[in-house]
């Protein structure tokens, strides 16, 4: 039902262009938090397959990421925005955890239901951030998520099937996709402050 993904790039700003300090922790914050919400899941997934005592305190790890997205996006859209994509996000991210139960169990049934899940929530993420931003697009924000959901689904294979150097590859896969994400966010983010100075800035007829 869903294909692989190729990797893309979305750049929204012209090649070339400085950025400002301000504009610099803008797209470090967003990566950093791409890559946060990647190593989480990791990590919950390691320890759910090893049955690691640490499974609670790194899947807590996990289901905090989406606030510290909101507390983020809070700074341009406000709480009710902001909150919104704390849901959604939750939501998406809640997924690994009946998906790891599927495989854990070999419930197929239960592993499509929450793989069907995991998609219809990236499309739910996609059209949200569509409708908050014009330098966003549904299709390209879903082309992302489809991406990462695939990766993850194949990491949790490499686990556990015991390849382990195929998970180091994914791994390293799924870091780039969050340089993309949280890059592809940020630009947006910086686009739409731009857009709106210019716009204050025009003097009115």
């Amino acid at each position: 039902m869903y294909r692989k993904q190729e990797a893309i790039t979305t750049p929204i700003l012209r090649e070339g262009l400085c950025f400002s300090y301000e504009q610099l922790n803008i797209v470090s914050t967003f990566q950093r938090l791409f890559t946060q919400l990647a190593t989480s899941m990791r990590a919950t997934i390691a320890a759910w397959v090893f049955k690691t005592p640490d499974y609670n305190s790194v899947s807590q790890n996990l289901t905090r990421v989406p606030v510290d997205f909101r507390n983020a996006l809070l700074l341009f859209y406000g709480p009710a925005i902001a909150d919104r994509f704390n849901n959604l996000m939750t939501s998406f991210i809640s997924n690994i955890f009946t998906t790891l139960e599927g495989y854990g169990s070999n419930d197929q049934e239960l592993l499509n239901q929450s793989t069907q899940k995991w998609y219809h929530d990236a499309n739910e993420l996609s059209k949200f951030l569509n409708s908050i931003n014009v330098f966003w697009t549904e299709e390209q924000w879903a082309n992302l998520f489809y991406q990462y959901i695939q990766l993850k689904s194949d990491m949790i294979n490499a686990f556990y099937t015991g390849n382990y150097d195929h998970e180091e590859q994914i791994y390293n896969r799924v870091f780039d996709l969050m340089t993309i994400m949280g890059s592809f966010m940020a630009q947006g983010l910086i686009a739409r402050d731009l857009l709106r100075t210019r716009t204050t800035l025009t003097p009115k007829e």
